[in-house]
């Protein structure tokens, strides 16, 4: 109850107590030991205390090994969830090797439509991505889309409006313009469909979808993207998330390109104002803008 409702800390002091009283009546080697496990490592996982996730999560996975549990949908949770870890704390190449198992097992498991293969599939091809192996991605999207697609309901799938996204950024690092404009629209449209026109991520979108525009050329249709991401962001983060900042520092960094001094540097200094306040004053990012304005200035 006290994990579902985020209380981890309290969460753990309960687990702890069960966990205690099963062992010295069961042992420490039964499912229900495992799942405490589980729950240990997920809930540490939640506190930032990966190191103890990571212990109770192993602890779990060698209960599942010994009871022949490890090929069944108590392991993919447990796959899944070092996965995860692993991936917070940048551990690429074993986030990938434990999600990579999960979306085995879940193939096994799980009928071939199941939506948590196509957000393994998303989660898999978002860290090849990051790697910066591009087309290697693709195929898991492609896969997973082929997946929510048949869902009659899934234009209303936000999952799905995430992969789209994520398959925009990836025809955008590829410099395939036309076909990422397609794929962030129809992002938008999926959560336009759920939540409105305000989404925070509708306003990220704009923000890439301006960044294409300015990479073409077409500047006023970058800084009409710029300027309605910012209204939304603006809204849903507040106006001195640091989110905000970066936007203005895009539109201040056009309206410098374009010619227009005065624009360009409302929009820096107020970029210049809300990083300091967020990243601090020795941030390289900070740096970043005082050249900026000064280079200004200097012409």
């Amino acid at each position: 109850l006290y994990q579902s409702l985020h209380h981890h800390r309290n969460a753990i002091e309960n687990f702890l107590k069960a966990s205690a009283i099963q062992a010295k009546h069961h042992g420490d080697e039964s499912e229900t030991m495992a799942s405490l496990y589980y729950s240990l490592g997920v809930s540490y996982d939640n506190l930032n205390d990966h190191e103890k996730a990571e212990n109770y999560l192993k602890k779990a996975l060698q209960i599942a090994k010994l009871l022949s549990k490890d090929q069944t949908l108590d392991a993919i949770r447990i796959y899944n969830a070092l996965g995860g870890l692993y991936k917070t704390i940048k551990n690429m190449d074993l986030a990938f090797h434990n999600y990579s198992i999960t979306l085995k097992l879940q193939k096994k498991n799980l009928p071939a439509d199941s939506h948590d293969i196509a957000n393994t599939l998303n989660l898999l091809g978002t860290l090849i991505f990051s790697a910066g192996l591009y087309q290697e991605a693709i195929p898991y999207y492609e896969e997973a889309l082929k997946i929510f697609e048949k869902d009659e309901h899934s234009h209303k799938n936000i999952d799905k409006g995430y992969l789209l996204n994520n398959m925009a950024s990836v025809h955008k690092a590829l410099n395939d313009n036309e076909k990422a404009f397609e794929l962030y629209e129809k992002s938008m449209e999926t959560f336009r469909s759920v939540y409105g026109k305000n989404h925070p991520t509708i306003g990220i979108i704009l923000n890439n979808v301006g960044a294409i525009y300015r990479l073409e050329g077409k500047n006023e249709d970058a800084i009409e993207n710029y300027k309605q991401a910012l209204e939304i962001l603006s809204q849903a983060y507040g106006k001195e998330h640091p989110t905000v900042a970066t936007i203005y520092n895009n539109i201040g960094t056009l309206y410098t390109y374009l010619g227009h001094p005065d624009d360009a540097l409302n929009c820096l200094n107020k970029a210049l104002k809300l990083s300091r306040l967020s990243i601090g004053e020795n941030h390289a990012g900070v740096a970043a803008l005082y050249f900026s304005i000064g280079k200004l200035y200097l012409n």
